[in-house]
């Protein structure tokens, strides 16, 4: 039997680092090692030495922004692109995410491609934004064109744009956590090599970013009673002035550390020495940190963000600064209903939302078109 050929279109990908591109990456390689073969599409980096990775091949182009924004790119770049995908011998395409260049493209050439379609719209957060009004008047003439549409959530926005327009063909399947990284055993004692001697451990995971929330999280943090805790904030700096605002926020509390950039496997070994991970973002879809938490038996304590409300029974959903800092303080007077919170949301991980899992379902789907 033919290998079946499938494409990705992402607008990151290895090696660069982005939940996007993480996504596509843990589903890609488990469909080679299922016997398919699989291309990722992306965006050009010069940091990118090689063009496989793990078996996937992966083909680069220079090209940014979207349909409504615009697209960085010359002319003869885009039509490389579309030649790619309309010329390309794919039998499936599994475009990722809206409102980026990769499927806006893809959108607006719908009916030139000839393999069978996927989109994984991950969201629409342009849905409510004046700026993208024509965009999603204009869309579901496209979407009518997709052998599926992937939802992550059964209530987020999109799903709720689907249904309102009366389109066919969706599907769920919801994010994961990768159980190579989550399910092995600590390879760095973090505590340790960061000078950590607390009893109990926030995190928070993101990159340092104002829709991120990591002023909700530090606000909440000092408002705790409980001294005994250190809250480590680990990410990148995309926008120095907030970065500079939340480091006066925190600057009187000597329980609190920023980490930027550090390895991914230290990231890992973070979530799995900790107690809590704190969850302070504005805007998301199904944030992946949630299923990440509940892999490594960390309590994940958030603000009603995405569809973090579906799984009210394995976390802690708060509204308020201070009522993020009571809880914790709760839990930590509580600590066999500790245990009890993280031993369920971990048991509802490994039922459903393994990359095991997830890339059965991909499978599933891509071998009934």
């Amino acid at each position: 039997m033919n290998k079946k050929k499938v494409l990705f279109t992402v607008h990151e990908f290895y090696p660069e680092v982005g939940g996007s591109g993480e996504v596509v990456y843990r589903i890609a390689r488990r469909l080679v090692q299922r016997g398919f073969e699989v291309t990722v599409a992306t965006r050009y980096t010069s940091c990118r030495k090689a063009n496989c990775h793990e078996g996937i091949k992966i083909t680069d182009f220079k090209i940014g922004g979207n349909k409504v924004k615009g697209y960085l790119a010359e002319q003869k770049e885009i039509n490389r692109y579309l030649n790619f995908l309309i010329q390309g011998d794919f039998d499936v395409m599994i475009n990722y995410a809206a409102q980026s260049w990769c499927s806006d493209l893809a959108f607006e050439n719908i009916g030139r491609i000839k393999a069978k379609k996927i989109l994984i719209p991950c969201g629409y957060s342009g849905l409510k934004d004046p700026r993208y009004w024509g965009y999603f008047r204009w869309l579901p003439k496209v979407l009518k064109d997709y052998d599926s549409l992937v939802y992550l959530s059964d209530t987020y926005q999109d799903i709720v744009y689907h249904r309102k327009h009366q389109l066919k063909n969706a599907i769920m399947i919801p994010n994961g956590a990768d159980e190579t990284e989550f399910l092995a055993p600590v390879s760095v004692d973090v505590r340790k090599k960061y000078g950590i001697s607390s009893k109990y451990l926030a995190i928070c995971v993101s990159n340092f970013f104002i829709l991120k929330g990591q002023d909700f999280v530090i606000r909440a943090f000092n408002k705790m009673k409980t001294q005994d805790v250190t809250l480590v904030l680990i990410g990148s700096q995309k926008f120095p002035p907030y970065f500079r605002f939340i480091s006066w926020l925190a600057r009187k509390n000597k329980h609190i550390k920023f980490l930027e950039s550090i390895p991914r496997a230290e990231t890992i070994d973070f979530y799995k020495q900790s107690d809590f991970f704190l969850f302070g973002s504005r805007v998301e879809c199904s944030p992946l940190v949630m299923f990440e938490s509940f892999a490594a038996r960390t309590l994940f304590l958030t603000r009603n963000v995405g569809n973090t409300a579906e799984y009210r029974d394995y976390g802690v959903l708060v509204g308020t600064p201070k009522e993020m800092s009571r809880k914790i303080d709760f839990y930590v007077a509580n600590p066999g209903l500790l245990e009890a919170q993280v031993d369920k949301a971990h048991l509802k991980y490994l039922k459903d939302h393994t990359y095991e899992v997830l890339a059965k379902k991909y499978e599933d789907l891509i071998l009934s078109l």
